[in-house]
């Protein structure tokens, strides 16, 4: 008897902490209240001196034997996942309440066979409930908690009719060996379902984990074949828009140039002008559309090799300021439309400033992602009244496509372009 209710207390421990880490009613829970009230119950067979008074104490055991088999009740109807919040609220209420009452009456023999009834018939009813249970589940871990239920019933049915006198009492009780080996063979039981479920949930865990990793694998290469198929379609759609560009630019001049010639309306020099003007935006499309990276600072350089090129042995120099290392990768299409803006202001200043002196400055503002492009010349200016002629609108209306403002501005000599677009 010992042995079994320190085993009883142990296992009810390590049930009740079970149950508080699983954070819900379960029916680790109630068996190890039901395991601790058994230890208490049953300490009064072998303590000969208690730590308090004796007929506190005696009221202390027998009021935790009659807890302990309503907290039984609630174990297994747990167990069979039959409990409900009204059953479970009317057994502890009349648990306690009984246990109040017994001890007011000074465990008058009549009070308790009447408090004793109800748990009795529980009891006995209760084998024939979990054996209808088991048949409809036919799960063999039901099969043996009824069995333990039944052994208990058996038990405590005997020891009932020697408490109240109807049978000769001999020796001890027998339903304290009965109940705590029930609850020994059961608390087994438990712990080999939570160690079979801690199994299970490694294995479904290590199987969630291996899906979860393929599908990601999955989606990573589905994504990169999107990022490829999306950068494939934006350059070619920005392909496109340069050769519609390239069409619609430089291609229609180059027609309308072929029918004027025929037609004998565009001298020689000014033939020669627009084919060296058709080159040279040729040259910018090639360029841009070669380039293997959208860099605007090698566009840049690139544009001065050909103009420098281009401007060998004339009296007009050139002078180049470029701060743009840090500005971000942009379209191929605003990279042109840049440079032909530049272009173009560059051959405004050839062709009517008589300046002496050209300078082209291009700085990047990593903070606010402004791109400031300035070309400036020390020449005649604008006039009194200036006249805003085709270069004018083209520069113009590229820096509205790029979202940017240009300013003219008459020095008085000469006159500064600005361009200023946002790269963010």
């Amino acid at each position: 008897m010992t042995g079994l209710t320190w085993l009883s207390g142990v296992l009810g421990v390590l049930a009740l902490t079970a149950g508080v880490v699983l954070r819900k009613d379960s029916v680790y829970f109630w068996f190890g209240l039901t395991s601790l009230a058994n230890a208490l119950a049953n300490s009064g067979t072998f303590m000969s001196r208690p730590p308090i008074d004796w007929q506190w104490f005696s009221w202390l055991v027998f009021s935790s034997r009659f807890v302990s088999g309503h907290l039984l009740i609630l174990m297994f109807t747990s167990f069979f996942e039959k409990q409900t919040p009204r059953v479970r609220n009317s057994v502890l209420i009349y648990s306690l309440l009984s246990v109040v009452v017994i001890g007011l009456s000074g465990s008058n023999r009549f009070v308790v066979t009447v408090l004793y009834g109800p748990l009795l018939l529980t009891v006995l009813l209760m084998p024939g409930l979990m054996a209808y249970w088991t048949w409809k589940t036919r799960q063999p871990r039901q099969v043996v908690a009824t069995v333990m239920m039944g052994l208990i019933t058996v038990a405590s049915s005997n020891d009932w009719f020697r408490f109240t006198g109807d049978a000769t009492f001999v020796g001890m009780y027998f339903i304290p060996y009965a109940y705590g080996g029930a609850l020994f063979m059961f608390g087994g039981l438990l712990l080999a379902l939570l160690a079979f479920n801690l199994l299970d949930s490694q294995e479904m865990s290590s199987k969630l984990e291996a899906r979860v990793m393929a599908r990601t694998t999955e989606l990573n290469e589905l994504h990169a074949r999107l990022m490829i198929t999306e950068t494939e379609r934006s350059r070619t759609q920005e392909r496109e828009g340069l050769l519609q560009d390239i069409h619609d630019g430089f291609g229609s001049q180059l027609v309308i140039a072929k029918m004027m010639v025929e037609q004998n309306k565009l001298s020689q020099k000014s033939l020669v002008q627009l084919l060296q003007e058709s080159i040279a935006d040729l040259y910018l499309v090639v360029d841009t559309l070669g380039s293997s990276a959208n860099s605007l600072s090698n566009a840049l350089v690139d544009f001065r090799f050909r103009t420098e090129r281009r401007l060998v042995g004339a009296k007009l120099q050139v002078h180049w300021d470029f701060q743009v290392e840090q500005a971000p990768e942009i379209s191929q299409k605003m990279i042109l439309q840049i440079l032909r803006l530049v272009q173009e202001a560059l051959n405004n200043a050839l062709k009517h400033s008589k300046a002496a002196n050209i300078w082209l400055n291009a700085s990047y503002d990593p903070i606010g992602t402004q791109l400031n492009v300035t070309i400036e010349d020390d020449g005649v200016g604008l006039g009194a009244e200036p006249v805003r002629g085709r270069g004018q609108r083209n520069m113009m209306m590229r820096a509205r496509s790029m979202g940017g403002t240009l300013s003219l501005t008459n020095r008085k000599p000469g006159t500064v372009i600005q361009l200023r677009v946002s790269l963010g």
